[in-house]
């Protein structure tokens, strides 16, 4: 069974890089903050210049995490695939957010960005979905990024439910090729392609995440009809998302927590 099919709810609420408003973002905190209110996690991964995953959206770490006192360079670059896994995992990722530290009473969580297996435990252990997007790293060929991918996990599909999303949709391609049976969606924010049924067909994607711009220029019930599901992104305001579930989005990316 594909990824949305795992649902039986209607609509989904999807917490983007976890629950964002009241968490820093990627981090277990905002996760475990997500739990009982959305429906599943959305997070994004790159890979560390010794090759593991790490839970990061930006290209650079300096705005989430405390990188420029820790490394100070002179150069003042701080690509994540400058720096080793042991040397994020040195990084406070949280107090750039709140100036104090609000969850001292679990100590289970630590300040340092999350690996992208310390990520899957925990959906393990909160029966939580999880939507990985592969961020593009275009100096590193599509296939070793999806092996590398497929090493971390392979050992959690049958516990864990998980769907893979990216921009790059070379990743998408080179994961069938891996495994048929794995659940991905293509991301898309700026141009719709000419044929968007052919296309979706093309990549033997599940989904189409789509920024909730170009939801006007999208034949949504067409869309649907072909078995394909709509998510759409970012969508902060509640009558924008009553307005979005009646147009036959099935489900929808928010930093909030908003109930219709």
């Amino acid at each position: 069974m594909s990824f949305y099919g795992n649902f039986s709810k209607k609509n989904l609420l999807i917490a983007h890089r976890g629950y964002r408003e009241i968490a820093p973002e990627n981090t277990l905190y905002a996760f475990r903050e997500a739990l009982g209110r959305f429906d599943f996690l959305e997070i994004d991964i790159q890979l560390t210049k010794d090759n593991r995953w790490i839970i990061m959206h930006d290209e650079t770490l300096e705005r989430t995490t405390n990188i420029k006192k820790i490394f100070p360079n002179s150069n003042n670059i701080y690509k994540v695939n400058d720096y080793t896994l042991n040397e994020i995992k040195k990084l406070d990722a949280t107090s750039w957010f709140l100036k104090e530290e609000p969850f001292k009473e679990n100590k289970t969580f630590t300040l340092a960005p999350p690996t992208l297996i310390e990520t899957l435990e925990f959906c393990k252990r909160n029966s939580m979905p999880i939507n990985i997007e592969i961020k593009d790293m275009v100096n590193i060929e599509a296939s070793y990024v999806t092996k590398l991918l497929i090493d971390d996990i392979s050992t959690y599909l049958s516990s864990v439910n998980i769907l893979i999303s990216s921009f790059n949709h070379k990743y998408l391609t080179s994961l069938k090729e891996i495994s048929n049976s794995l659940s991905t969606a293509i991301n898309i924010e700026d141009n719709l392609p000419n044929n968007i049924i052919e296309y979706l067909s093309y990549l033997q994607v599940d989904a189409l995440h789509i920024d909730k711009k170009l939801l006007k220029e999208l034949a949504i019930t067409e869309v649907n009809n072909r078995g394909f599901t709509i998510s759409a992104f970012t969508v902060n305001s509640k009558d924008e998302i009553a307005d979005i579930y009646n147009q036959g989005v099935r489900a929808i990316f928010s930093d909030m927590y908003i109930t219709i």
